[in-house]
């Protein structure tokens, strides 16, 4: 019954045919098998996760800036003042080096942006699996419910029967 028909697919009905895509395997493939539904709920969840994430990030982030600039403020007074002795860390050497907190921080700020640029990234991806998508988690994040449009008539816009 298939003669030579097999570029189309599967027949389902007589002169329908069930075309399946053989270009990409479920994992390269950009979208959701139907097998495998997208779970919505998790997704806005894995999304709230993100962008808290993100804030606790910028939050680190600033208060690493506010303490690099706390110890410059006080390095330079202390320069202007006489200086004072640098505190000095032992290597596993044997050897002595001067402890750089400074330059701990400054990796550790430099680290957060990578961090957080991609963090960004993954929250861009998560809202474009749920952007056509509609349920009652994303109505509630995009649009507010005005109280009054909900409330019972008053009496009169009621029908008198």
């Amino acid at each position: 019954m298939r003669e030579g028909n097999d570029h189309w697919g599967e027949m389902i009905f007589p002169g329908v045919y069930m075309i399946q895509r053989s270009t990409g395997t479920p994992m390269t493939s950009g979208t959701a098998q139907p097998d495998n539904p997208v779970n919505l709920e998790l997704v806005h969840l894995e999304i709230d996760e993100t962008e808290k994430y993100i804030e606790l990030l910028k939050k680190s982030n600033h208060e690493i800036a506010a303490y690099l600039m706390e110890q410059k403020e006080r390095r330079s007074t202390e320069e202007e003042g006489g200086g004072a002795a640098a505190s000095m860390i032992a290597l596993s050497d044997g050897g002595v080096e001067e402890e750089d907190d400074e330059a701990v921080f400054r990796e550790a700020l430099e680290e957060n942006v990578l961090v957080i640029a991609r963090k960004k990234r993954e929250l861009a991806q998560l809202r474009a699996l749920i952007e056509g998508q509609r349920c009652g988690c994303s109505c509630a994040h995009s649009k507010s419910v005005d109280p009054q449009s909900i409330a019972a008539p008053n009496d009169e816009s009621r029908i008198a029967l």
